[in-house]
């Protein structure tokens, strides 16, 4: 179970929902203002659509680009009171530029004028008069109050001109102020708008910081705004089909592949798009209902109907008030129909009083997931019946609507088993052996967590965590168990074959593997890899690695620093040599029982040549079974979709253009087609048959040219 802070990103790398665009063109338009003249750029959003995210990527690619300029944060919402708000403001610009000698005679000045704007505000207000701005810049008030503000202030901006310095503000969460605070801020930022060298950047919801003025000034808000801000850009409007996809691939991690297996995915997203799309307006609802989901629904699911599961906690989540409702009067909701309609004006007049208190922009979409929940409410609100008959089937399919499983959905429990700090403590003290590094590891496989997840993976996740905390001796042998018994790795933890999958667990080995190398020295790193490209016994995960390696080196501006680079073109090549070889002395049976073959013989393809692979291979024609593992390898799911889905079907999949080059298709359709089918398994049987008509499909399809 993996929770998600409500916190803004950081990196424009982490944006799911297309704002990094803006927040770059923002960025460049500040790099490349020469000499701004105090310019206030707002941006514009309502509460959780991301407004601090693309504040951090404007900051970020101001940081990447234009180092030079200094940025100062200020986060209005953290103090209180006028007198703070005008004291923290400076004291952060003051913080900002102090730690710069060259601007020594700002941070003077700055003082000075901070003071003297403390004291008229402190005044003004009926505030007790503080001092501790100026005494930050060394200077006390009275000598502060004998001098004129204007003069200081042009004082200041012509030391800010002439230093050719450029400040950039970010001043986030103005609408968490209260009204008098919004009134304040508005009131610093207009004193200080026209500095020279100053730009600000300020975050809000426009109409909570209009209507705050308003009530302050009596006036209105938005034209006051107009007058401060030069530029105003609301933030973009995140397209629907993002925040489906981040929905979908988080709600798919929480159910695993054993968990929301390809039917009860299909329902969850049946009835997601039959009113809960509505529900779900910007990243912190995703955030809020995954997260709850993360916790609930794993300890039972194996107890309830994951589709009415997901809809109740939607409702839990986003309507809070219907969900006691329902929990407190399970006879009004669930069983069946009372056939005689005893009872039918009553649950009339009750299922009215609350669908009336629902917003009326969610109310139609709230009414028809009730319905789909519990069925007897289409005799409610319509005519449909539902008697007696359908409480097996409920019960059945444990249903919410089953009287005997109402309360199961209501009822959480966290039972998690993920590895603990003292486990972890204990997989680096037993990194001095290779030996009990592949026990833990090939013990943590036979461990499945409530989620349908593997406790591998985990492991294998977390061993980069503390890959920094890890010596040459242990990192050389964590990698070494990891190659050497990467094949159960592989097999236990069976890939998700949607897109809408975490990646392919072999990569997360990638990542760590990555990681690990790091604590080799660069002179010995390209040795290592050959060495247990010789010796160690999983040649899929060594293929994988290599390969891996190979990419990072071809494209290293895509990846970045990796430690991949440090070893050289040469090393790469005998490691590949030294695969090919060991792949070529294998046996037939040997390469069939490796995971991921068809990858395996693709690198083995490029690397050497695919003569030499279909050499080895030709011979699978002499054994039906083994020509069906070979198979089988090739075999996968694609999507398709038929009228009224919501989501797409999965359909059996196996290119038999994919392995003609290894083997003579014709004449494996034909051992295939006289092979006695009985004898064979169910999952044998998807693969032969599949391939059956692939190959008959590709036959009658005249558009299927040479490359057939």
């Amino acid at each position: 179970m993996k929770l998600s802070p409500d916190i803004p990103l950081c990196s424009p790398e982490q944006d799911e929902f297309g704002y990094s665009t803006l927040s770059s063109f923002i960025a460049d338009s500040i790099i490349s203002t020469e000499n701004p003249n105090g310019i206030v750029i707002s941006i514009n959003a309502p509460w959780g659509y991301g407004k601090s995210s693309l504040m951090n990527f404007i900051s970020y690619y101001i940081s990447e680009r234009s180092p030079e300029i200094h940025i100062v944060n200020f986060n209005p919402w953290w103090f209180s009171s006028r007198e703070n708000l005008v004291n923290q403001f400076f004291a952060e610009f003051g913080a900002q530029i102090k730690r710069n000698p060259k601007l020594k005679k700002i941070t003077s000045a700055i003082g000075e004028y901070a003071g003297v704007l403390g004291q008229a505000a402190a005044i003004g207000s009926g505030y007790p008069i503080i001092t501790p701005i100026a005494n930050f810049f060394g200077k006390g008030i009275k000598s502060i109050l004998k001098k004129d503000v204007q003069r200081l202030k042009n004082d200041l901006a012509s030391d800010l001109k002439k230093s050719g310095n450029k400040f950039v503000f970010f001043i986030d969460d103005i609408d968490r102020l209260t009204p008098e605070e919004i009134k304040e801020l508005f009131k610093i930022v207009k004193v200080l708008a026209d500095f020279p060298n100053v730009i600000y950047i300020l975050s809000f919801d426009m109409d909570i910081v209009c209507e705050a003025i308003n009530l302050s000034y009596g006036i209105d808000g938005k034209a006051y705004l107009e007058k401060i801000i030069q530029a105003s850009f609301s933030l973009p409007k995140i397209d629907k089909l993002r925040l489906r996809r981040t929905l979908f691939s988080k709600l798919w991690v929480i159910g695993g592949e054993s968990g929301f297996k390809e039917n009860i995915w299909h329902e969850v997203m049946n009835v997601y798009f039959s009113g809960l799309d509505s529900l779900i307006r910007n990243p912190r609802d995703i955030i809020r209902v995954t997260n709850a989901l993360n916790v609930t629904y794993p300890p039972v699911k194996s107890e309830i109907f994951s589709p009415d599961f997901v809809a109740i906690e939607f409702i839990r989540i986003f309507c809070p008030k219907l969900y006691t409702t329902i929990k407190s009067n399970k006879k009004y909701f669930a069983g069946p129909n009372d056939e005689r309609h005893t009872d039918r004006e009553e649950l009339i007049k009750f299922h009215n009083a609350w669908l009336e208190n629902i917003d009326e922009v969610n109310r139609n979409d709230i009414k028809t997931i009730v319905q789909i929940l519990f069925p007897k409410l289409n005799n409610i609100f319509g005519n449909t019946i539902h008697g007696s008959n359908w409480v097996s089937q409920w019960r059945k399919e444990r249903r919410i609507c089953s009287d005997e499983c109402f309360d199961i959905y209501f009822n959480f429990t966290i039972d998690s088993d993920f590895v603990s700090k003292t486990e972890l403590e204990i997989f680096k003290e037993s990194a001095n052996e290779e030996s009990s590094i592949i026990g833990i590891l090939e013990s943590s496989t036979e461990i499945y967590r409530l989620d349908g997840t593997n406790k591998v993976q985990e492991y294998i996740s977390k061993i980069r965590d503390i890959a920094a905390e890890i010596d040459e001796g242990r990192a050389s042998n964590i990698i070494k168990a990891i190659f050497n018994c990467g094949n159960k790795l592989l097999t236990t933890v069976p890939e998700t074959r949607v897109s809408l999958s975490s990646l392919p667990f072999r990569w997360y080995i990638d990542y760590t593997i990555e990681d690990l190398l790091e604590k080799i020295p660069e002179d010995l790193r390209g040795a290592f890899l050959i060495d247990c490209t010789k010796s160690s016994s999983s040649l899929t995960l060594l293929v994988e690695v290599i390969r891996f390696a190979e990419r990072v080196k071809e494209e290293p501006d895509k990846r970045g620093h990796s430690s991949y680079n440090a070893i050289s073109d040469a090393d790469l090549a005998i490691a590949k040599d030294s695969l090919c070889e060991r792949l070529a002395s294998s046996t037939l049976e040997e390469l069939l029982s490796l995971p991921n073959l068809d990858m395996v013989l693709f690198c083995w393809g490029e690397w050497a040549d695919n003569e030499t692979v279909n050499n080895k291979i030709r011979p699978i024609l002499e054994n039906e079974l083994s020509a069906i593992k070979f198979l089988a390898t090739y075999f996968y799911f694609s999507q398709t979709f038929s009228f009224g889905d919501a989501l797409a079907r999965s359909q059996a999949y196996l290119n038999s253009r994919s392995i003609q080059k290894y083997i003579n298709v014709g004449a494996l359709e034909e051992k295939l087609k006289s092979f006695p089918h009985e004898s064979l398994s169910r999952k044998q049987l998807l693969v032969v048959d599949t391939f059956l008509k692939d190959v008959e499909a590709r036959r009658n399809d005249t558009s299927d040219d040479s490359e057939a």
